[in-house]
């Protein structure tokens, strides 16, 4: 009879046809199911009735791959390399991401779902205690937690405007942290909490660097303009105002305090269609009917134009 380790051994060495498994323990229970990974420390099998589930190695007496025939048949040569230890999640791209951050010793904790397909069909992912690992054939298996997959739960998981996530999360300027998805990011400040920041308002603030900028983390989501015609988003330091006529561009210090003072896009100044510039010892920006200027000496002025 075989050891468990062995036939371990050999079921890692050659793709095994897709039959019934059979689990069989050193205490005479049976199980019939699916063979889906194993190491030198443990098995998880999926049962045939009652899903997937971890065996430790010492409890197993044998697996039997479809029949004990096909067995017999399976290569000698080449695996002996395979009674090592190996990664018991190797092949599996959610299992492979969480082994590499701890497994059930990291940040993650236990498991909390099977690995399932995502609702718009395209991906996998697992829930854990902490956090999440999605994974797609373009993005490949990326973590998500804390405040900033609340916020990506918000607006839909894989499913809203972001889509899957790019990167793990990762550590910005200032304490901060962030995550990049297909269509935007997510920032997030212990000051601020996280939003996330996408399409022109996202490609504008990384131009001017980011959270390094003097623009500084996101405070609120992208919103639509009072008017219906824009979009803008706030920031620490400052706004950035998009419109398709005008184009995108912030808004910052004395001006934008001068401009919000006036109505924003709402009042006669209407909406932004330069950033800010230095000109002649003077800090301008011109707006569609007018330019404010700023210098320490004068302030803020005004000109209708």
């Amino acid at each position: 009879m075989r050891s468990a380790r062995r036939i371990l051994a050999l079921a890692g060495a050659i793709a095994l046809p897709a039959l019934a498994d059979t689990l069989i323990l050193r205490n005479g229970t049976t199980y019939e199911g699916t063979f889906l990974s194993g190491s030198s420390r443990s098995v998880r099998f999926d049962l045939a009735r009652g899903g997937a589930r971890n065996f430790p190695i010492t409890q197993i007496e044998r697996i039997r791959f479809g029949t004990e025939q096909e067995l017999s048949n399976l290569p000698q040569e080449g695996t002996r390399e395979r009674l090592e230890p190996r990664n018991p999640f190797e092949g599996n791209a959610i299992e492979s991401k969480f082994a590499a951050l701890g497994g059930v010793s990291g940040f993650m904790g236990q498991p909390s779902s099977e690995e399932k397909t995502t609702p718009d069909g395209k991906g996998r992912f697992r829930h854990f205690q902490n956090a999440s690992i999605y994974w797609s054939p373009e993005t490949g298996a990326h973590e998500v937690h804390g405040a900033i997959r609340d916020t990506w739960s918000g607006l839909g998981w894989e499913k809203g405007i972001l889509g899957y996530p790019v990167t793990d999360e990762l550590p910005a300027a200032n304490g901060g942290r962030y995550n990049h998805f297909q269509h935007g990011s997510i920032y997030w400040h212990p000051q601020t909490g996280a939003f996330s920041v996408y399409g022109p308002i996202r490609d504008k603030w990384a131009a001017l660097g980011w959270e390094r900028s003097a623009l500084g983390f996101p405070v609120t989501e992208t919103r639509r303009t009072p008017d219906g015609e824009g979009r803008f988003q706030h920031f620490q330091g400052g706004s950035i105002y998009t419109h398709s006529r005008h184009g995108t561009h912030a808004v910052l210090g004395a001006i934008r305090d001068y401009w919000s003072g006036t109505g924003w896009e709402k009042s006669w100044l209407g909406y932004p269609t330069s950033d800010e510039v230095l000109s002649g010892g003077a800090r301008q920006q011109f707006f569609e009917h007018g330019k404010l200027s700023w210098t320490p000496a004068t302030g803020v002025t005004a000109e209708r134009r």
